[in-house]
């Protein structure tokens, strides 16, 4: 599911960008500030939250430390390809979205490059988490499971906040700082909503299975026995299909709404986000 998360803060970023954060396509993106580690930050989301965050404890010892420093550059050389698929396909959208016209079924090959990367990458990273598994003790693997539980809930409570209108962003639209940017109109806002809503819906049902299946691996990963195959089964492709082709269809409906310098502004934030996928 990492590489699905990946590819789902892209979208995030369009999302804020366009000012429909709230809807039902994304709902927090980085802020400019966290531009540079953004690539990082949001691979670590779902299974890779176990793997890269397992550095930061500090009860591992120098050959423990070592050992999982190995399992991360194997995990980054490994998966070359999905980044490399998923900044192509980036970059294909920045430039449809400048140029005011996103062309989905031209974007059909970027898009199967990706969907077919990152399903041919899950089974090294569902290796690496039997790994990491086996060179933490019973202690460190369930502080590290309550240290990402913990932040799962600082997030959760973020967005919840920012739902109910309780932060300076919910108050300002929801769009945030790369939103106001934009100087979008509520007249923009209300037409990119509506394309979207023209748009064909994915199954929610999709990412609540998805939801239930990461967290059953978090809290599998505690315990004396941790085989993946037991556990969860590979990404459902009907899923990465959806996560995949979000991006596109948001770009697709605000293309026609923005101004040049609007579609020039949010085409560079997503440039800027393909080049660090390849970093």
């Amino acid at each position: 599911m990492t590489r699905l998360y990946r590819m789902a803060s892209v979208v995030s970023v369009l999302a804020v960008c366009v000012g429909v954060v709230g809807s039902t396509v994304a709902s927090a993106a980085p802020e400019p500030q966290q531009q540079k580690a953004g690539a990082a930050h949001h691979r670590h989301h779902g299974r890779g939250d176990l793997l890269h965050a397992s550095l930061r404890l500090e009860s591992l010892s120098a050959s423990q430390r070592t050992q999982i420093e190995q399992l991360v550059a194997s995990e980054k050389a490994a998966t070359a390809n999905v980044r490399a698929a998923r900044g192509q396909l980036t970059q294909a959208v920045a430039a449809g979205l400048g140029a005011g016209s996103v062309n989905e079924q031209a974007l059909g090959p970027q898009l199967q490059a990706v969907e077919g990367a990152i399903q041919a990458d899950e089974p090294v990273m569902r290796g690496t988490l039997e790994k990491l598994h086996a060179i933490l003790t019973p202690a460190q693997r369930t502080e590290l499971v309550s240290k990402i539980e913990a932040r799962e809930a600082r997030m959760q409570a973020r967005m919840a906040e920012r739902r109910d209108g309780g932060s300076a962003q919910a108050n300002e639209g929801g769009v945030g700082p790369w939103g106001r940017a934009l100087g979008l109109t509520d007249a923009q806002r209300a037409q990119i909503k509506a394309n979207l809503g023209s748009a064909p819906a994915g199954d929610p049902s999709l990412r609540v299975e998805a939801r239930v299946e990461r967290q059953r691996v978090v809290e599998a990963f505690k315990g004396d026995r941790f085989v993946m195959s037991e556990i969860a089964p590979p990404a459902d492709p009907r899923l990465i299909d959806e996560e995949a082709g979000r991006m596109v269809r948001l770009a697709k409906a605000a293309a026609p709404v923005l101004t040049a310098d609007q579609r020039a502004t949010a085409a560079a934030k997503l440039q800027q986000m393909a080049a660090h996928e390849v970093k």
